[in-house]
């Protein structure tokens, strides 16, 4: 906060409308936001606390059946743990897939508790 100067860039830049000024107060709704990191790279003083992440989702499809990929986890800070999940992900395919099946198919004929299971193991490991 102290290092805020009211600019209200990163209010512009928001996509989401999670940021607004109020009391001469930035405020966040993390109900709205998205994590793009936006407000932070517009910020003028660097006043943003950031880290760098990813976000992973699960059996997005395109083409005559489009499915949007889920996020079952929380933004993944670290490479080495990123890895654990990917890898995760593709053994449940690799022990689960019919020849020639998409991931997604994959998750819906298993069962996505079990897929969400198999993932949030290897994130919490």
């Amino acid at each position: 906060e102290s290092a805020c100067v009211m600019c209200g860039a990163c209010v512009k830049v928001c996509r989401s409308n999670a940021l607004s000024i109020q009391d001469d107060k930035i405020v966040l709704d993390k109900s709205k936001c998205t994590n793009c990191g936006r407000c932070a790279k517009k910020c003028p003083t660097d006043a943003w606390d950031k880290q760098m992440g990813y976000h992973v989702s699960f059996g997005g499809l395109f083409g005559n059946r489009i499915h949007k990929g889920e996020r079952i986890l929380p933004v993944i800070t670290s490479e080495e743990k990123l890895f654990q999940v990917t890898d995760a992900a593709i053994q449940f395919f690799d022990e689960n897939a019919k020849p020639g099946e998409r991931l997604q198919y994959t998750i819906e004929r298993i069962g996505e508790d079990k897929f969400e299971k198999a993932i949030k193991a290897a994130y919490e490991d």
